[in-house]
């Protein structure tokens, strides 16, 4: 029952995360800059953090198959927002996203489509989210465990 309830937490982020990026997409012309690196960077980030962390909490695997997994849920984490990007994010809708933004007269703001650079940063930004969330997982999972072991070894005769 454990490693299913580590694979649903697993399926659970995943779904919270196409929720994310639904309500993204029927909102992307009302998005200013910061809500648009907000819901494009920084908010499945932290989800990806969290199913990692939860995912090496509850899984009665070793330490390396829980990395492993972290890795490879980034790998998807990180394929599905490309590919949200790609599909719909224009140039149009990065000019309408800058108009929305409230900036200075001395201030400018730009974007651009992302290259093939930035693609391959995003992914690895989302490996470190995931990986240290296995990380912190494995090691909140290990403390219990000591602690837990160390209390059952106890000598009723000790003083």
């Amino acid at each position: 029952m454990k490693k299913k309830k580590g694979l649903l937490y697993l399926g659970v982020g995943l779904c919270v995360l196409f929720l994310e990026l639904f309500i993204v997409s029927t909102n992307l012309k009302a998005l200013n800059v910061f809500t648009y690196l907000l819901s494009v960077g920084v908010l499945p980030a932290v989800i990806l953090f969290i199913t990692s962390l939860l995912y090496s909490l509850n899984a009665k695997t070793t330490k390396k198959i829980k990395y492993i997994v972290a890795i490879m849920i980034a790998l998807v984490f990180s394929a599905i927002l490309l590919v949200f990007c790609a599909n719909m994010i224009t140039t149009e809708l990065i000019d309408l996203i800058i108009s929305n933004s409230i900036t200075s007269d001395t201030a400018q703001v730009s974007m651009s489509t992302a290259s093939a650079g930035d693609n391959i940063q995003s992914i690895l930004l989302f490996v470190a989210f995931s990986g240290f969330g296995a990380f912190i997982g494995n090691r909140i999972r290990t403390s219990k465990h000591k602690k837990d072991k160390n209390f059952y070894q106890r000598d009723e005769y000790d003083d």
